[in-house]
């Protein structure tokens, strides 16, 4: 199925057992103590405190780490 997919049934669980989602939220960078708005955003941010990030891939690779480590 497609990621999008995965990731609507999966916040419909999370929600379903009572907890807070956000989806595609956005990430800032802090660049010499300024707030650049510059697109990164978590696939779902689970009670203000957990970045999921869903895929939907045969296998994941160094670019999928380099993303979350970058979240």
């Amino acid at each position: 199925m497609l990621e999008s997919a995965y990731k609507a049934c999966l916040i419909y669980e999370l929600q379903k057992d009572g907890l807070q989602v956000k989806s595609e939220y956005p990430i800032p960078i802090i660049y010499q103590k300024i707030k650049l708005e510059c697109g990164y955003r978590a696939d779902l941010l689970v009670e203000e405190q957990v970045v999921v990030e869903t895929k939907s891939v045969a296998a994941l690779n160094e670019i999928h780490l380099a993303q979350i480590l970058t979240h």
